[in-house]
């Protein structure tokens, strides 16, 4: 991923997006069009409006965009049940928050950065398979805006990928859809 990503530079071979090399690429423009969701989600001691809307920025929280986010991430209804709200601060590194609902922050902060392709690595690892289920739903329905990229371990959380890719050792060694590697 931190390859595809502009990360780390290949050693061998080369990247290609719509016909063109990503090393030629300005690397600013190639990592803006990133939003990327880690297993461990780093979240600062500040409101869950500037952890999803506003990190490490001076610019103001749109916070209809939070709002909206929140609810794709179907992390919104738990958040309106702390007693602060939006504006709870979480603590260091979301010491009063669960795994669960620091991976949907996450989740909502990467969608709220409208970029066009969407990295998910692990990143509902933490959270049950009913709001999993949920959050599947819901980025589907915003899908044909924006490519995902998903890695992961927990098989139910492939059923929404178009093509799957089975990597061993680096490589590719077999690709298709759900069907093609879990049956129906």
């Amino acid at each position: 991923l931190d390859i595809i990503m502009g990360l780390l530079q290949p050693t061998s071979g080369e990247i290609f997006c719509d016909g063109s090399n990503q090393s030629e690429l300005n690397r600013e423009d190639w990592l803006s069009i990133f939003s990327h969701v880690p297993q461990s989600i780093f979240l600062a001691d500040t409101s869950v409006w500037k952890n999803i809307g506003g990190l490490g920025s001076n610019v103001a929280v749109d916070k209809s965009r939070v709002l909206n986010v929140a609810e794709l991430a179907h992390v919104r209804d738990d958040i309106e049940n702390f007693t602060h709200g939006f504006d709870t601060i979480v603590g260091e590194r979301g010491v009063r928050l669960s795994g669960g609902q620091m991976q949907r922050i996450g989740i909502a902060r990467a969608l709220y950065e409208k970029s066009s392709i969407l990295v998910l690595d692990e990143a509902t690892s933490a959270i049950d398979p009913f709001i999993e289920e949920k959050i599947e739903s819901s980025l589907s329905a915003i899908n044909e805006d924006i490519t995902i990229i998903k890695v992961a371990h927990r098989i139910s959380t492939l059923k929404s990928c178009n093509i799957i890719y089975k990597v061993d050792g680096g490589e590719i060694v077999q690709s298709g859809n759900y069907e093609t590697f879990f049956g129906s």
